[in-house]
């Protein structure tokens, strides 16, 4: 029976990144993308054809009007225009590609990473974490002290330092 080496492998054609999920990573990133470029001519679309003052000297009456009714007809034929809200979009993890929602407990904002990514990670031990409490330092002696430098030279000491001294 004939094995395949795992660096030989057959890609599709096409399949420019090894990993399954960048593509919907990616396009969860492009979704972003298409409403920072589309948000501008949304926007003012929307305040023009909502304005119930006269835009100005010469236009009011029965010209504004008719000038709303065309940008709403614009707004309304352009193709493609993002108009999803944000709360909408899948935020989706960059390493593993698990979905979570933005201000649940399924996502740690600062890392940017679902709560399953960050807790294999941190179990891996990709990730050092120190869990303070959200007003202070914890209950951590050090880094009450001195902040994070001092922490980090703490710990050094103990792994590093403590077996390599003269």
């Amino acid at each position: 029976m004939l094995r395949q080496s795992v660096g030989l492998l057959m890609r599709h054609i096409g399949q420019d990144v090894p990993k399954r999920h960048t593509h919907f990573v990616l396009e969860s990133r492009l979704m972003y993308e298409k409403s920072f470029r589309d948000n501008w001519l949304y926007s003012v679309c929307r305040a023009v054809s909502q304005l119930d003052e006269p835009l100005s000297k010469t236009v009011s009456g029965n010209r504004q009007k008719m000038l709303q009714r065309k940008v709403t007809c614009f707004q309304y034929n352009q193709y493609g225009l993002f108009k999803v809200p944000y709360y909408r979009l899948a935020n989706v993890d960059r390493y593993y590609a698990v979905q979570g929602v933005p201000g649940t407990r399924e996502w740690v904002p600062y890392a940017n990473v679902s709560y399953w990514t960050m807790n294999k990670m941190v179990r891996s031990g990709n990730l050092l974490v120190h869990r303070v409490h959200y007003t202070g330092w914890g209950t951590d002696t050090h880094l009450k002290r001195g902040g994070w430098d001092h922490r980090w030279n703490k710990v050094m000491q103990r792994n590093t330092l403590q077996y390599s001294r003269i």
